[in-house]
């Protein structure tokens, strides 16, 4: 069987998992003003909505899009904060990658740039020297946090790690402890 022509970047997994958190609220947001202009009777909508719902429906669109952003952006930071908080006063953020573009989007086409004009690992060279050795990239507005210290690194290599998501925390005796049983019953 051929092969397709077409190569997907290692990035498509992020794009199609963030899409339904970029998709959804913004469609319900856009769609809210609509679903109160049919289902409300104009005696029982209150003054400031009845003139919300008189605007046209792109600026109602927007106006909706906008809170809808202004909010996600006041919780997130309101429970980040309270994060902090319950894991002691030694907690710190990590730094934020801010470019030009919102939600990050122009990391995409520098880092396609530099992929096709310079060695595959120059853009993390280019972060860290601005960032340090961790990191949030923040593509598409979700947390990504990315680390070059050459400890975390040899963790993850030297462990049985199939997944880089946050899991349970795990005592790294536990796993030499069992590798060792497992060694010991593989011998018999």
């Amino acid at each position: 069987m051929p092969r397709s022509p077409i190569v997907w970047g290692a990035g498509l997994s992020i794009v199609l998992s963030s899409l339904p958190s970029l998709v959804l609220p913004p469609t319900f947001a856009a769609s809210l003003p609509w679903i109160l202009e049919r289902t409300l009777t104009p005696d029982l909508i209150p003054e400031f909505l009845r003139l919300f719902l008189e605007l046209p429906t792109t600026v109602r669109t927007i106006l909706a899009l906008g809170i809808l952003a202004s909010a996600r952006h006041i919780i997130r930071g309101y429970q980040r904060r309270l994060d902090r908080e319950s894991l002691g006063p030694d907690v710190f953020e990590v730094p934020r990658v801010k470019l030009k573009w919102p939600l990050n989007l122009d990391f995409i086409p520098f880092d396609v740039n530099v992929m096709k004009n310079e060695y595959c690992g120059t853009t993390w060279e280019i972060l860290s020297e601005e960032y340090g050795n961790l990191w949030n990239l923040g593509l598409f507005g979700q947390d990504q946090i990315m680390t070059i210290e050459p400890e975390a690194v040899k963790a993850i290599l030297s462990t049985d790690f199939n997944s880089y998501k946050k899991g349970k925390p795990r005592c790294p005796w536990e796993d030499v402890q069992c590798t060792r049983k497992r060694d010991i019953q593989q011998r018999r």
